[in-house]
């Protein structure tokens, strides 16, 4: 029996957004915003204000590329130069330069973030910002319009989530701790992805981009102004089939004797996003979803080759919003309602036919290979099991702007958050599931068949039951002018989970602009993680365990940070930074077949980015960047392993003639430490030349572009904890063609 699912699609503003925004609602809050009057300027008043806010004695192009907008900093809109935070934000047409063709092609130039694949997670995209990375990487909240979509299930991202980047107007990425604005997992930073409006879609685009390993993607996406309705509509499809030349060569079954090594990772998947946003006045309404069909399990759930398992997947999520200028003299509010489903149905062969292993007197199997267990089982159709997990998320969300008070803008609110996890699940070894009463004592063999047995939510033999948590929180912030060229921005946030209490997360910054030309921040910040649900309450499970004494994550953070403008064709930015994390959870023992969650280290790291970005010619740019990271054990004093502690990021675009245009990326990844108990040699450093020619507007509506990724076929590969010796091979070369038509 296997349950099929159904995929994920957002929405939001962009760059363009506060000029489109400015009519009904929207307009007089932005405004109440920008002159501490709300609802008191018209469109063009408003519109006016925006050019004069971010006025600049250089060239329109210089303030665009140095005055970017963005929310997530404060939760309000403003500009990245002045913002209380260390952050990025590429837009739709950086996306468009970069041939990104997934939101982790388009991370992959942000300085500071290396993203990777998690060999704990079936090779799911993880992100480690400034050297903060564990196995399974829920340290980073990723948030669509500003509603996180975290599995609670784990901490991590939907299986199979994607985000379609035609559909993106931005994604804005915070370098630090978010908790005093976002709440739990903006531990290492925040990655919010706003998706476009129908007025910057602006009619009809068709796309389709086919590639190597049978890559083919194909959209249809509509926007305009129906009947004072600003409409967006993106439906996406997906699918690959995923590189074969990614073999592994060993994996953790070869201590069974029926390891299916050297083989190819299954990495194939299908996936459709659906997308509609509705917006008039005060009002807007998104409604999102989506269906992933049988991805592959990558490097497998216990690290064992499984061609024949597959994960299915789907999520809805609908966001309501209100805001009303003026709810009281000097005062706007809002109020949000979301709701967040997802079904994750994993059916996983865990151990290929013919595998022997270990179990205990309870039919699990034995943890750890070291010692001799009471039984033997030879599993003559392989060791099964089916997880599946359906959770909902209901969120309520009021948040008031005050502005009377002359230097100060003030932002406060709360919220409750209603999560709930039910659990099924299909296997054939386990507590309730396998008898050893016939068994013969080690070593004797004894033969299992592949016979399923289902367990509900209810079942104290199912590998986690029925779960559910209340979270509540209340924020302030105050953005306070101290003088002309100075601000200060002071925040706290409590959240109360019902599970394990109360957490505190406070921010304070101080912004010095200078001059137009150069501004300085000096930052610190709290952030947490809470416990998932796995780490807590995991159990009857062949690879990880939870434990119930576990401790929420916390980081302290300081940073200091600079950007300087040299006239019209220079940007130089400069950051750095040093933080502490108490109680990072990980599973462990690392060398274990079956981890425990714990509190595992504490981490002591600093380091810094150094960010370029020139014009050097007319139509010749380039961007490049260099990052820093020292992070180390605190009781061991020993490198934290896997997150590299140098990057290189280079990034020319040549516009050589009207309407072409070639743009290069050059990603140089080194130094990468082993964890303490691995005796592997370290791990190779390696570099990945990404080039995309693109030509627009050829025969007026039409675009066309092609593109080779990792040109050079590296052959690159990212940590694993050592049941996959040889670590995991990433994607090698790759060429795609694409066609967009505008109608």
């Amino acid at each position: 029996m296997r349950r099929r699912g159904a995929a994920t699609h957002p929405l939001s503003r962009s760059l363009s957004a506060v000029a489109a925004w400015a009519w009904g609602g929207v307009a007089a809050l932005v405004t109440g915003l920008l002159t501490g009057t709300a609802g008191a300027a018209t469109d063009e008043e408003l519109l006016q204000q925006v050019e004069a806010l971010f006025a600049s004695p250089y060239s329109e192009e210089m303030v665009y590329r140095t005055d970017r907008l963005l929310e997530s900093s404060t939760g309000i809109l403003e500009s990245v130069r002045t913002a209380p935070s260390v952050a990025t934000v590429l837009t739709a047409a950086d996306l468009r330069d970069l041939g990104a063709t997934t939101v982790e092609e388009a991370l992959a130039m942000v300085p500071g973030l290396h993203a990777l694949p998690s060999y704990a997670n079936v090779l799911l995209p993880g992100y480690a910002i400034r050297g903060l990375w564990t196995s399974i990487n829920p340290q980073v909240l990723v948030a669509v319009n500003g509603q996180p979509i975290t599995f609670h299930y784990n901490g991590t991202r939907p299986h199979g989530f994607n985000v379609p980047v035609p559909a993106i107007s931005r994604i804005e990425v915070i370098r630090g701790p978010g908790s005093a604005l976002h709440g739990a997992d903006a531990v290492a930073g925040v990655i919010n992805i706003i998706t476009k409006a129908g007025y910057e879609i602006e009619g009809s685009e068709a796309g389709a981009r086919y590639g190597s390993f049978d890559t083919v993607e194909t959209w249809l996406q509509h926007g305009g102004d129906y009947g004072g309705w600003d409409l967006a509509l993106n439906l996406d499809l997906r699918r690959g089939s995923g590189d074969p030349d990614r073999v592994v060569e060993r994996d953790m079954a070869a201590r069974t004797g029926g390891s299916l090594a050297p083989g190819e990772l299954p990495t194939g998947y299908e996936n459709l996003n659906v997308y509609l946003g509705l917006a008039n006045g005060g009002w807007q309404a998104r409604l999102w979803g989506g269906l992933q069909h049988d991805m592959g399990l990558g490097n497998g759930v216990t690290q064992v080759l499984d061609p024949y398992g597959s994960v299915d997947a789907r999520w809805l999520a609908l966001d309501v919003g209100y805001q009303r200028p003026r709810l009281l003299p000097d005062l706007d509010g809002s109020l949000r309602l979301t709701f967040f489903h997802q079904n994750w149905d994993a059916f996983g062969r865990m151990f290929p036919p013919g595998a022997v292993l270990g179990i205990g007197a309870d039919g699990n199997l034995w943890p750890d290979p070291r010692t001799p267990p009471p039984f033997l089982a030879r599993f003559t159709d392989g060791l099964f099991g089916e997880p599946i997990i359906e959770e909902d998320q209901i969120g309520l969300e009021a948040i008031g702007l005050y502005s009377g008070l002359p230097g100060h803008r003030f932002r406060f609110g709360g919220g409750l958050r209603y999560v709930a996890d039910h659990t099924d699940n299909f296997k054939n070894f386990g507590y309730g599931v396998l008898s050893t009463a016939g068994f013969a004592p080690f070593p004797a063999l004894n033969d299992v068949g592949g016979g399923l047995t289902y367990l509900n939510g209810d079942s104290p033999y199912i590998f986690m039951q029925d779960q559910e948590r209340l979270i509540g929180y209340g924020l302030a912030q105050d953005q306070w002018a101290l003088a002309r060229d100075w601000d200060c921005t002071a925040g706290l946030r409590l959240d109360h989970y019902s599970d394990f209490g109360l957490t505190a997360n406070p921010r304070l910054a101080l912004v010095w602009e200078a001059t137009p030309a150069l501004t300085a921040k000096l930052l610190y910040g709290r952030a947490f993680r809470p416990p998932d649900f796995l780490s807590l309450y995991g159990r009857n499970n062949p690879a990880y365990l939870g434990n119930g004494d576990l401790d929420p994550e916390t980081v302290d953070t300081v940073e200091l940070a600079g950007e300087l403008v040299l006239g019209q064709a220079w940007r130089l930015t400069a950051s750095t930074f040093a933080y502490r994390v108490n109680g990072l959870i990980e599973y462990v023992p690392p060398d274990a077949a079956t981890k425990t969650a714990s509190n595992f280290r504490d981490i002591e790291a600093y380091g810094g980015e150094l960010e370029a970005e020139a014009h050097l010619t007319d139509s010749l740019r380039l961007r490049a960047s260099y990052s820093y990271q020292h992070a180390v054990d605190d009781a061991s004093n020993l490198p934290v392993p896997d997150a590299p502690h140098h990057l290189v990021k280079l990034n020319p675009h040549w516009a050589f003639l009207p309407d072409w245009s070639l743009d290069g990326q050059l990603l140089w990844v080194a130094s990468r430490s082993r964890i303490e108990s691995d005796t592997r040699p370290e791990l190779d450093d390696y570099a990945l030349v990404h080039l995309t020619l693109r030509r627009q507007r050829l025969l007026r509506h039409l675009e066309a572009a092609c593109a080779v990724r990792n040109l050079f076929d590296t052959g690159a590969r990212e940590a694993t904890d050592g049941r996959i010796p040889n670590d995991i091979p990433l994607e090698g070369r790759s060429i795609w063609g694409e066609l967009r038509l505008r109608f």
